[in-house]
Parts: structure tokens; sequence; C-alpha cells
């Protein structure tokens, strides 16, 4: 009953939002970003790891991971730099920031949906509470999760997925993960 209305409170939210292409309110969260994360690159790993440990503790401890958005997608950019060798493109940084913020996000194709899910889902998975990431097809939510799963670890969340025909026992522990990616209907 408590899903049933959490869903139906969530409807009733969305049908009273509007729809906007100003991103405006946006880019002081993303200037301040960029600027952290241009000194991210001289940081050693152990530092970034320590970094976003304090983060975890914080969060857990009850703070907000909104007044962590800042700092955790700086150490995001770089921690993609290093493990996946991929530049976040600030459209991206930008999206993730709106998404966040409890926003709707549409791109396109190419646009790098896959990344910018990757900066919310780490913020709020640091809090000690499953994050999932909802994909069209079993083929993308088993890819995206091992493609992103270099992220992930660094930053010392785990990271599983669901498929159609998973046993149980493997499900279960895809959904006791930090993240866990899967489609709509599993």
């Amino acid at each position: 009953m408590k899903a049933t209305k959490r869903i139906k409170t969530f409807l009733n939210r969305l049908r009273q939002t509007t729809v906007t292409e100003d991103v405006q309110p946006y880019e002081s969260s993303l200037q301040q970003i960029l600027q952290l994360a241009g000194g991210m690159s001289g940081k050693a790993e152990v530092e970034l790891r320590q970094m976003t440990a304090v983060i975890r503790k914080r969060v857990l401890s009850g703070e907000s991971p909104d007044a962590h958005m800042v700092e955790l997608y700086a150490i995001i950019v770089e921690v993609f730099k290093r493990t996946l060798h991929i530049n976040a493109y600030r459209v991206q940084v930008m999206a993730a920031i709106a998404l966040h913020q409890r926003n709707i996000v549409e791109m396109q194709t190419g646009e790098g949906k896959t990344l910018v899910a990757v900066f919310t889902a780490c913020l709020n998975a640091l809090g000690g509470k499953g994050v999932h990431i909802l994909t069209f097809n079993d083929y993308l939510a088993k890819r995206d999760a091992n493609w992103m799963r270099p992220v992930y670890e660094f930053l010392g969340l785990s990271v599983g997925f669901i498929q159609e025909n998973m046993p149980a026992a493997e499900k279960r522990a895809a959904y006791c993960c930090d993240i866990t990616y899967g489609t709509a209907k599993e």
C-alpha cells in the first residue's frame, strides 16, 4: 500500500510540472563543478577515494546529498577520465545536476545519458539506500552496469544488473548492490 501511495504522489507532482529549456538555474553549480574538477587531476587516487569516503560518511550521518553534489560531481569528472578515459561534457554534467534536482532530462541518442545517470546514482547511493537505474532492455542494463563498473568501484560503490531470466538468488544479490541496473518490467 505504501508503494501505491508513493507512486500516486509522484504522478501528481509530475502532472504539476512544466517543460522548460532554461538551463540557467544549473549554470552556477556547473561552473563550480568544472572549476573544482580542474584541480582534481593533481590528486592521487587514494586522495580521491578518501574524499569520497568522507562525503559518504557525512551523508550516512544524515547530511543531505545535495550539500555534496558539487564536490562529488567534480570527483566523478576526474574518475571518468582515469578509469574510462572519458571526458564528461558540460551538457552531461548539467544534465546530471538537473536530474539530481528531480527534473526529467531529455537527451538524444549519443548525448551521454549513460554517463549522466552515473553522477546522480553515485550521489544518491552514498546514503546507503539502493539506487535503481532503468534502461530500455536487458542488453543495455548489463552493458551499462559493466561499462560504468570501474567508476562505481573506484568510488567504493557496488553495482549489479537484473536480467529477465536470472535465477532468484542472482537477482537478490544484484538488488543488494548500491546501484542496480534493470528494466521497468523487472
